[in-house]
């Protein structure tokens, strides 16, 4: 009864795996006062999305196209439509992915997993201005809220770690001394609690640190 007094609204659905977008459309036109459009990816196409949308279900790279830090779009699509919300589908649950997405504006978060009903009220909370978060996607959170932080350099230098780049192929990459890339391994190695290079490194593909 509650969904079917909710006020219609629109939803575009702009994905780039084809046959999952076409999944996302059809279930959410089984709710009841949704008005669901389905486009291509923001890259496949020359037009941006209609303006008179009430919330965008997008993949993790058009999404943040949409509302990325830098990025023109961010003003046209969301501060230009305060009503307008972004969402995110995509099996990509790394915590820096996470994180980096939900600071730079994206009001909800799922991934593939989840049954047709926790999309359509996690969409249903986006159009309402709330916070939808997965199941998944809330455990990375959580997790990552019980370690200590590492900083934004420590995370670039942490994910050249796990490519197996030493301190000076590192310190190249980044443009840093020697010297500061080693500090930033110690710290990483004490944050993390690990021993070696080798376990940060597992320990981040692990936690989806990097």
């Amino acid at each position: 009864m509650y969904l079917q007094r909710q006020s219609s609204f629109e939803v575009f659905v702009m994905h780039a795996e084809p046959l999952l977008r076409l999944g996302i459309c059809a279930a959410l036109r089984e709710e009841p006062g949704m008005v669901v459009r389905c486009g291509p990816p923001l890259q496949d196409s020359a037009a941006p999305p209609p303006q008179d949308l009430d919330v965008i279900v997008a993949d993790y790279d058009a999404a943040m196209d949409l509302v990325g830090p830098g990025r023109e779009s961010a003003d046209i699509y969301v501060g230009a439509t305060p009503r307008r919300r972004v969402v995110v589908l995509s099996a990509r649950n790394s915590q820096r992915e996470i994180r980096v997405a939900l600071e730079c504006g994206v009001l909800g978060y799922l991934t593939p997993d989840c049954s047709p009903r926790e999309l359509a009220e996690g969409v249903r909370a986006a159009g309402r201005g709330s916070r939808c978060i997965g199941i998944p996607v809330a455990e990375r959170i959580a997790d990552c809220l019980s370690q200590e932080a590492l900083t934004v350099r420590e995370q670039d230098v942490l994910s050249l770690v796990t490519l197996g780049l030493s301190n000076k192929a590192i310190a190249n990459k980044l443009d840093l001394h020697v010297g500061t890339v080693k500090c930033h391994v110690q710290s990483i190695l004490s944050k993390l609690k690990v021993a070696s290079r080798t376990e940060a490194a597992s320990t981040a593909m692990q936690r989806g640190l990097a």
